[in-house]
Formats: structure tokens, sequence, C-alpha cells
């Protein structure tokens, strides 16, 4: 059984500063949250909330901040939580496609097997990517975007983007390019974007 973790002990005066961060910040948060396009409208204001959760939760790091640092630090935390949203509502279970395939052969059963361990290790690589460079993978090798999409998308470069791309194709390739023989030709078909 996990454990539960307790909310820490505040002082009366540290509650009134949280509920004062609240009043000042709350507003703008949650706009701020409304401006983030992968952001479901649904989910802004529990994002908030969430926000605010973690403030109490780490108040001893957040209290001796000044007003400008604390309302970077509210975004910061939002912007964490939202990408971690996004990326719970739109997992991609890569074995699926694969599991529909019937195999009419023993040697194409053990093709299929062999993808599905390459695509397993593939998402798994992804996800210790650091967050910018896992989120531009994702949009543009899950969602099929092009490369401008992504830049707007992110609020990034074109350029930037071209080399998280890059970047995380070399941590595929030093992970998993034994087994996945496609990542070369993945590479004339981004530099066409």
């Amino acid at each position: 059984m996990g454990s539960v973790e307790s909310r820490p002990k505040l002082t009366r005066n540290q509650v009134e500063q949280i509920e004062q961060l609240y009043v000042l910040e709350a507003e703008d948060l949650y706009r701020y949250a409304h401006s983030r396009s992968w952001v479901r409208a649904s989910d802004a204001q529990d994002l908030v909330q969430i926000t605010f959760h973690e403030a109490i939760r780490d108040w001893e790091k957040v209290e001796p901040f000044g007003s400008d640092e604390r309302r970077r630090w509210l975004r910061q935390v939002l912007r964490n939580k939202a990408v971690d949203l996004w990326r719970k509502q739109n997992r991609v279970d890569l074995a699926v496609d694969v599991s529909d395939l019937s195999p009419t052969s023993d040697n194409e059963t053990a093709e299929q097997v062999e993808l599905m361990i390459a695509l397993t290790n593939c998402w798994k690589a992804i996800e210790q990517m650091p967050p910018r460079r896992r989120m531009v993978a994702l949009l543009v090798w899950g969602e099929a975007w092009d490369v401008k999409r992504a830049a707007d998308h992110l609020g990034l470069a074109a350029s930037t983007v071209r080399v998280h791309l890059r970047e995380a194709r070399l941590q595929l390739r030093a992970s998993v390019g034994h087994l996945v023989p496609f990542i070369e030709a993945e590479e004339d078909w981004e530099s066409a974007q």
C-alpha cells in the first residue's frame, strides 16, 4: 500500500500568506492556463488548484521568494502540471496497432514481437528525455505535426525544434538504435520540412 503524503504544518501567518497569494495570483494563473494551447478549458481551474497545492507543499521553498519570483514559480509549476496532464491524456499505446495485425507465419510473429519490443523501448527512451525535447518529439513524431506547427505551438523557433528533434533522434539511436532500423530514413523526411 502506498503512503499518503501529508500536508506540511503551516503557521497561521503562512496560511494567510498563501491565501493572499491565491487572491493576488489565481485569476491571472487561470488566464495563463487558458493561454496554453494544449490545456483544455475544462482543466484550467483544476491546474490552478493543483498549482496551489504544490505551493502549500513547498511553502518553505516558496515563502522567501519575492512577488515576481513567486509568480514565475507558480507559472512554471502550472506549465509542468499541464504538460503532465497533456501526456496522460494523449498517451499513445504504441503496441495497439501492432497487435491488430494477424501474423501468417512464425517469421511474421517474430517480426511483430521485435517491433513491439522496439516500440516499447522507444517510448521509454522518449519518456526519459528532457521535458522540452520530449514535447517536441511527441508533437512531431507522435502527433505527426510539422516543425513549423510544433514551433508555433511551443513558442520556439523552427530551428530550435529541429535541434530538439536531432537531439531526440541521437538519444533514440544511442538507446534503441539497434532495434529501430527506420531512424536513418526519418532524417531525410525532417530535412525536407
